[in-house]
């Protein structure tokens, strides 16, 4: 059996909407179609030459190369969406902001629908994608969506073995071999190395069907033992504004203000068992909060298998 991650999107047209709140409305889908066309003509262009040409061809302000496209025209809609939700933005209209959401429920729950009346078990959703698991025929599913929904869906990937731990958070390995993590904490990058490291393994494991626990217990001996280098249990913050700007008292405004930083700037420091918590100093490491961290970065995908350290 095949878990297949397949994602949607459809064409606008303003037209289409039972109303339209505010001109902008009409301008914001005109810009989105426009964009939708460019894509598909740099679908069209497949060389390098002919798509260079055709963006210094192209008299649209939003023709911005990079490989992205697909991710920018996303992010404008998503966007769009958030500045009618908005009171400050000038042409705000919450009844837009509701639509979008309301027909993206509407299309998610049709293709919902349509995937087990084919035969597929739906095992997740995420606001444009659905983790279906099952052997039948995608395209015919495809073909479906694009018929009844006019959706044009992409079969993204297909998952070998995969972990599920919530919206935007999971792992797994595709029959390629290739390993896939999304939103997981264990790879953000304000962790300590330590920890990414640790995480990082933990999913190779699981990808190659080897016990992670194993390596898991073998990194927490080490930590315990103090066999781990303290540059590995850094944690790095880049200052996004002054010390003092720092509304709340976060490590950032603490640390910032006692190394004398500015925005820009990238502090260091540890988790500590002192009053503030944190710590420049090594000699302060707290091996527990250390820990906690790594397991709070696993706990949920060893709750799902059953196991216990």
């Amino acid at each position: 059996m095949k878990l297949l991650l397949v994602g949607c999107r459809r064409k606008l047209n303003h037209s289409y909407h039972p109303y339209s709140p505010h001109v902008s409305s009409a301008i914001i889908c005109d810009l989105i179609s426009k964009i939708q066309n460019f894509v598909a003509l740099l679908d069209k262009y497949q060389s390098v030459q002919q798509r260079i040409l055709l963006l210094y061809y192209s008299t649209n302000p939003a023709c911005i190369p990079n490989l992205g496209r697909k991710e920018g025209l996303k992010i404008l809609i998503n966007g769009g969406y958030g500045l009618f939700g908005n009171e400050g933005f000038k042409y705000s209209d919450i009844r837009v902001a509701e639509l979008i959401t309301a027909y993206g429920r509407y299309t998610l729950s049709n293709m919902q629908e349509m995937a087990k009346s084919l035969g597929f078990e739906v095992v997740a959703g995420d606001t444009d994608s659905l983790f279906l698991h099952g052997n039948e025929d995608i395209s015919k599913f495809i073909a479906e969506c694009k018929e009844k929904l006019d959706v044009d869906v992409e079969h993204d990937k297909t998952f070998k073995r995969v972990v599920i731990i919530k919206k935007k958070h999971y792992f797994g390995v595709t029959g390629e071999g290739e390993i896939i993590i999304k939103g997981m904490e264990g790879t953000k990058n304000d962790r300590p190395a330590w920890i990414n490291n640790v995480f990082n393994q933990f999913v190779k494991d699981f990808a190659n069907d080897i016990n992670p626990l194993v390596n898991l217990r073998k990194s927490i001996a080490d930590l315990e033992a103090e066999k781990v280098s303290m540059d590995l249990l850094k944690i790095s913050v880049k200052l996004s504004k002054d010390p003092k700007q720092y509304a709340v008292n976060n490590p950032q405004k603490k640390i910032g203000l006692l190394l004398n930083a500015k925005a820009g700037d990238v502090i260091e420091y540890y988790k500590s068992n002192n009053t503030d918590g944190i710590s420049i100093n090594p000699n302060d490491i707290s091996i527990a909060k250390y820990k906690e961290m790594l397991l709070s970065s696993v706990n949920d995908a060893l709750e799902i298998w059953g196991c216990r350290l």
